[in-house]
């Protein structure tokens, strides 16, 4: 049987996803603001404070080059998930203001989700995106 020896050079390597020159480290660049465009696209619009906190980040860790697109607002995983149903604990019923208004109610929801992160990911790269945590 043949015997096959592979040599990497693993400082070359490196220098593909750290060096903000290289094609490797720019096609990451140009993936993460475009993922990060069709969030904003998808993203539902209230006030706009989602859709302007919507942002991608490259993260170099030799071997690796990760681009993190996220919405870091305190409701964006609701949005982006949804929640079950909402009942009271305290007290009989729910309230809170909208449009100058106090609504009331006894439950609230289920509300289905918007995985425009999710979703956006997908479409740009054509891969499914695995779910972690």
């Amino acid at each position: 049987m043949a015997k096959v020896r592979i040599t990497t050079n693993q400082s070359a390597i490196n220098a593909l996803v750290t060096n903000p020159r290289s094609p490797v480290y720019q096609q990451a660049a140009r993936i993460g603001v475009t993922c990060a465009t069709v969030a904003k696209i998808k993203v539902g619009v209230d006030t706009g404070r989602l859709r302007q906190s919507i942002q991608d980040e490259l993260i170099p860790r030799p071997p690796k080059l990760t681009v993190r697109v996220s919405a870091p607002v305190n409701y964006a995983k609701v949005h982006h998930e949804g929640h079950g149903v909402i009942r009271p604990r305290r007290k009989k019923v729910l309230a809170w203001k909208e449009g100058g208004k106090t609504v009331f109610a006894k439950r609230v929801g289920p509300v289905a989700g918007n995985p425009f992160l999710v979703d956006a990911v997908e479409e740009v790269t054509g891969k499914r995106v695995r779910r972690t945590g």
